[in-house]
């Protein structure tokens, strides 16, 4: 892991991002991502977070790390390790006040978080994407489709996209579980 120096300003907004096989892509989307960050006008920290790549993606976050003082921390898994445990390993560098999560592979756009921030304002403790046009196989698709019906029905709610990694959550509700390394994110959504 490579972390930048302590800031005394901590950052209004944490947003991890989990990496895996993006070599190609990361450079374009760490582009989008700090533009739409900085539209945003607040202060904030990026962590990604190499889910074990074995191509030039860990590289390519060393030099985006190096050129850019927001980016505050890059972590390198030695393996694969899923994209739960990814965001755990994390957690525990995070210093913002809302955590902002999403993938690097670029089905999702940067420039959208400001609809998040939006949403997160107005009062809300979580807020989730949900995936529209998706690119994944039909076999991860409907698996992901019947997933959401159960968890709908489960959790009383009408949120859409139970697995979009895109959302943005108070910070207090993970240090409040005591979440990272040693206590790894519990399978429950908070629906505000």
């Amino acid at each position: 892991m490579t972390q930048g120096t302590l800031d005394l300003a901590l950052p209004e907004i944490s947003v991890l991002i989990t990496c895996y096989f993006e070599e190609k892509s990361i450079d374009e989307f760490y582009t989008q991502l700090a533009s739409a960050m900085k539209s945003l006008d607040r202060s904030y920290e990026i962590v990604f977070v190499n889910d074990g790549s074995t191509d030039g993606t860990f590289q390519k976050l060393e030099s985006i790390y190096s050129k850019d003082p927001s980016v505050y921390a890059i972590i390198d898994l030695f393996r694969n390790s899923g994209q739960t445990a990814a965001q755990t390993a994390a957690f525990e560098h995070l210093r913002g006040e809302c955590l902002v999560v999403m993938d690097s592979d670029l089905q999702l756009d940067p420039s959208e978080i400001k609809y998040l921030m939006n949403k997160y304002d107005d009062g809300y403790d979580i807020v989730s994407g949900c995936r529209r046009n998706r690119k994944d196989a039909l076999m991860r698709i409907i698996p992901s489709r019947i997933a959401n019906i159960i968890m709908r029905k489960i959790s009383r709610s009408n949120l859409k996209d139970f697995g979009c990694t895109f959302k943005a959550m108070r910070m207090a509700l993970i240090r409040g579980g005591g979440y990272g390394p040693f206590k790894p994110w519990l399978a429950v959504d908070v629906i505000a």
